[in-house]
């Protein structure tokens, strides 16, 4: 049986501790999966064994939500590299997994744009997708900008609409601008963007499970070229729609073959098991 539950849930008491509501509750889980572990009052106060996900790590700040974790995967191999021997010293079990996009939402479209940039521009924080952004504005590269449309919506309806809209959008590129962040990390929309039939022309991010799956079917984009050598890059690209097409399919044949999310789900039981 699974059963998510906790803070704001119904027959959960968020002014006791994880550890009174379970027995309160009746419920004898095999292990407890946390998200949000610092909402909940003594989340790892239990002799069920637990574990949380970490989709960025990157700060201390982060790190101490697991403070008594048995298991903690990494999405994002830097952010495992960074804190691996200390968890690892606590006896805690380690896992790096990269992101598992759907099928069920992402699939190719009739391609009716060029280039599709999407997401938060921040230059402090993903200065290529910036930069990325503004060549699509200027008119430098064809394409269009879907707004990032803010992360908090009225109601899980909403969210789901606002994803399929987002998935059938990427369907109907042709390129994916993307980016690693300044943290270069192989962000989910990566998988998406393949998954959806476009070819994703991005920096590598610092991760070699990625360089050796996924990353051999980019447009491989250096931050450090100039704006000229990043325009004509993927200009070229554009004019050669037979290559084009056979870069986005080994990348989404790549996605289908190890990344979707029921990989990801079968890694993730794979790891719970190894704790048990």
């Amino acid at each position: 049986e699974l059963r998510m539950w906790g803070k704001g849930w119904p027959d959960y008491d968020d002014e006791k501790s994880l550890a009174w509501n379970i027995a309160e509750s009746g419920f004898s889980p095999d292990f407890l999966w946390h998200y949000k572990s610092d909402t909940l009052i003594r989340p790892f106060s239990t002799d069920i064994p637990s574990g949380i996900c970490f989709n960025e790590c990157h700060s201390r700040r982060y790190l101490d939500e697991a403070e008594g974790a048995d298991l903690v995967i990494f999405h994002h191999f830097g952010d495992c590299l960074l804190w691996n021997m200390e968890l690892e010293s606590r006896g805690v079990l380690v896992r790096h997994m990269l992101h598992g996009a759907d099928p069920a939402y992402f699939q190719p479209r009739q391609k009716t744009v060029d280039c599709l940039a999407s997401g938060v521009t921040s230059a402090a924080v993903y200065p290529l997708r910036e930069r990325l952004h503004r060549f699509v504005r200027e008119g430098r590269l064809p394409g269009r900008i879907r707004p990032h449309p803010s992360y908090r919506l009225r109601s899980s309806a909403e969210c789901t609409s606002q994803y399929r809209d987002y998935a059938d959008e990427l369907g109907s590129a042709r390129i994916s601008l993307c980016c690693t962040s300044k943290h270069r990390y192989p962000l989910q929309k990566i998988a998406e963007s393949m998954l959806a039939g476009c070819a994703v022309a991005c920096d590598m991010p610092d991760d070699d499970l990625f360089r050796s799956t996924l990353g051999r079917h980019m447009i491989v984009i250096d931050p450090a070229w100039d704006d000229v050598k990043i325009c004509g890059t993927i200009l070229d690209w554009l004019r050669n729609p037979f290559e084009l097409q056979l870069l986005a399919e080994a990348g989404r044949q790549e996605v289908l073959a190890g990344f979707t999310t029921d990989h990801y789900a079968k890694r993730f039981i794979e790891a719970v098991g190894a704790r048990l």
